[in-house]
């Protein structure tokens, strides 16, 4: 069969690099599949790291296919099944016929390479992606004006961030007997250390109880009245995420750098926080600051206090994030202080249009996104003034984007002289996945920090 490859690099791209040819490998593709007809097992190998579409030449996209409809029946892989799987689909004069199966099977370069061959074949595909999506890219610059160009720059990130999460990943096997193994693992993992909690830990028993920790590709929308402690609450988490070896993110959009840097300190070295603030402490407390900064210094938590942030900064930030230090959580405060780069009609589309890309990039990332969210005055006129659903400020549509929604009361602040004047309640009002109810919490204010009750 005489094989004929069109490299044609696409139209827009054509004319600014004359001469260049898409990447492929015909020959690596050609081995993949020898080395699978002549062992059928090599088809579980690669089956999870390599796509039909991953084959250049439309004929071997079509043999790969077609090997996957023979397993998925549960018949054995060789020249003869092949032929006949052909046969019936009418497809075996489109790849060139039985001479072309017994070319592939018989001119092998070399046997025991089927790994090397397929990320050969693997990184062309991964490099045809990109061309394909740079000629989109320059598409778009050429055609949205400048009120789309934040929409632009997202959708170019998004589509980068996609492709470079492919290359990193190796490890989408196929096989449910693989699955299981990895399954069984992760549950005998929880089992034995982490006493039911699937997700990241929050630091507080009662709330991994019911979350089983925080899950990944969740947005968790934390919200509270003025003054409850949302953005200390947000804080400890991310610091108990750190604490556990992993990595956060925190966008403080209200508050400065410096200063949660000041209640990190202090909720960590057990020091009041207008004791730091002041420095006025003892030889002792300093060497414990010292000793605490030192700790939290090998931490992974970045913050990003910028002002004024929009919604498409944040995504292409917060993807920075992941591609540099691979991050396992992200806590925003606050979503209200966001807005989008779009014109909305109102406040309350906006708002909408903020919680699905935030859900969105949750997922994108699959990680879990924590959002701290202002409630509305409606809570202060009531005689109960523990929230609820119906008290998120400006949008509906948060509570429908988010998979976990907590409340975050202190009655103290409507009552200076209740009886339990460091008691915080935390009210799961909605969980996608799991039961809702109150959490009790110790609010220990000198320390910017909240804890599990002493019982």
């Amino acid at each position: 069969m005489q094989n004929s490859f069109d490299h044609t690099l696409p139209a827009i791209l054509s004319d600014k690099l004359p001469g260049k040819q898409l990447p492929a490998h015909i020959e690596a593709e050609k081995a993949i599949l020898g080395a699978i007809l002549l062992n059928g097992e090599g088809y579980h190998q690669v089956s999870g790291l390599l796509s039909a579409n991953d084959f250049y030449y439309p004929a071997h996209k079509t043999l790969f296919e077609v090997l996957g409809k023979i397993v998925e029946q549960a018949k054995t892989i060789d020249l003869i099944t092949l032929q006949d799987e052909l046969q019936k689909l009418k497809l075996l004069d489109k790849v060139g016929g039985l001479i072309y199966l017994i070319e592939l099977q018989e001119n092998i370069p070399a046997l025991g390479l089927l790994t090397q061959h397929t990320e050969i074949v693997r990184e062309k595909a991964i490099l045809r992606e990109l061309i394909n999506s740079a000629a989109g890219i320059i598409t778009n610059c050429y055609t949205q004006n400048k009120d789309n160009i934040a929409h632009v720059i997202d959708e170019a990130e998004k589509t980068i961030f996609k492709i470079a999460n492919r290359q990193n990943s190796s490890d989408s096997f196929v096989q449910l007997n693989i699955w299981l193994k990895k399954t069984f693992q992760h549950l005998s993992d929880i089992k034995s250390h982490s006493k039911g909690i699937t997700g990241l830990a929050t630091g507080y028993k009662k709330l991994d109880d019911m979350t089983s920790g925080l899950q990944k590709g969740d947005l968790i929308v934390l919200a509270g009245r003025p003054s409850m402690g949302k953005s200390m609450l947000g804080l400890n988490i991310a610091t108990t995420v750190i604490n556990n070896g992993l990595s956060a993110g925190f966008f403080s959009i209200e508050m400065a750098a410096e200063q949660l840097t000041l209640r990190l300190l202090s909720s960590e070295s057990g020091i009041a926080h207008h004791l730091i603030k002041n420095a006025t402490i003892s030889s002792d407390e300093w060497v414990e600051l010292t000793n605490v900064a030192a700790r939290l210094a090998k931490g992974k938590l970045f913050i990003d206090d910028t002002a004024g942030i929009n919604i498409m900064e944040l995504r292409a930030r917060a993807r920075k994030l992941k591609m540099d230090h691979k991050i396992d959580l992200i806590v925003i405060d606050y979503l209200q202080m966001l807005f989008s780069p779009k014109k909305y009609e109102n406040r309350h589309q906006e708002v909408s249009a903020i919680s699905r890309d935030l859900k969105s990039l949750a997922k994108e990332l699959n990680i879990p996104i924590i959002a701290l969210s202002q409630l509305s005055r409606a809570v202060d006129s009531r005689v109960d003034k523990r929230p609820m659903l119906s008290d998120l400020r400006e949008s509906g549509a948060i509570e429908q984007d988010a998979d976990l929604i907590m409340f975050l009361y202190r009655d103290v602040v409507y009552n200076p002289e209740t009886e339990h004047p460091n008691q915080a309640e935390l009210i799961i009002g909605k969980q996608r996945n799991g039961p809702t109810g109150d959490i009790n919490l110790t609010f220990i204010g000198e320390l910017s920090k909240f804890e599990d009750p002493m019982y």
